[in-house]
């Protein structure tokens, strides 16, 4: 039985099985897993969504950090595919009297579509040697002049 923690640090978790076997005085057996997971670090917000204009800024902030009992550095930030669709620069700063870093990500995709990018974060833990932040992007084509947002009002017409 294998129980994931990732994603429920400072929470409690169980989980159970059944398990069948062909032994007439105990024909089945329930196992049981669970505990409280140990939370390694707060990142806030854990994903992000970049959706607008390829011609307009986007920039989003991730705050990341360390719990003290296990406290580690960020030594390195990777991207899947370069700095094709985002772009990043890493802080270290001070959250509520903590070490802590600031991660700013910006949307570097500029023709209309669809992308989803993986930010890794090498620390120097040997418990979590690596963090990820899943980043997606919708990227609309630019509006052509006259043409109206969607959802928005149509502009009013003065004869």
């Amino acid at each position: 039985m294998k129980l994931s923690t990732s994603g429920y640090g400072g929470e409690k978790m169980r989980k159970g099985a059944r398990v069948e076997s062909n032994d007439p005085s105990r024909p089945a057996v329930e196992l049981a897993i669970g505990g409280e997971v140990l939370r390694f670090v707060t990142i806030q917000p854990s994903r992000l969504v970049f959706q607008g204009y390829g011609d307009q800024p986007m920039r989003q902030t991730v705050t990341i950090v360390p719990e003290a009992r296990f406290a580690f550095k960020l030594v390195k930030v990777e991207t899947n595919a370069g700095e094709r669709f985002i772009a990043h620069r890493l802080e270290k700063i001070e959250h509520n009297g903590q070490p802590a870093y600031r991660l700013t990500v910006e949307n570097r995709r500029t023709e209309p579509g669809r992308y989803a990018e993986t930010l890794t974060l090498h620390t120097d833990s040997p418990m979590r040697p690596k963090l990820f932040i899943h980043v997606h992007g919708n990227i609309l084509a630019p509006l052509a002049e006259g043409e109206v947002k969607p959802g928005a009002a149509a502009p009013k017409v003065v004869q």
